[in-house]
């Protein structure tokens, strides 16, 4: 009886042993396309920074007395 399990249990798991699951691609082709994927993400997040834009609908020109001195005094604490 024991003979017969442990026989049993090693044809399954002999039998197991060998699966293989075919990639559709070329692994190399995987590695291209997920870079290309995160460039791409990669450039448009970077897009949305907006750093060193300057409009000119918001000139420190067309604030109001209050926040062009508010800007100011922001300005000098920046400086040091």
């Amino acid at each position: 009886m024991t003979h017969t399990v442990l026989s049993a249990a090693t044809v399954i798991a002999e039998e197991g042993h060998h699966v293989v699951n075919e990639l559709p691609v070329q692994p190399i082709w995987f590695a291209i396309a997920f870079m290309a994927t995160f460039i791409i993400l990669a450039f448009v997040a970077s897009s949305f920074g907006g750093r060193g834009v300057s409009r000119s609908d918001a000139a420190p020109s067309d604030l109001s007395s209050e926040e062009q001195a508010a800007l100011s005094e922001y300005s000098k604490t920046r400086q040091g």
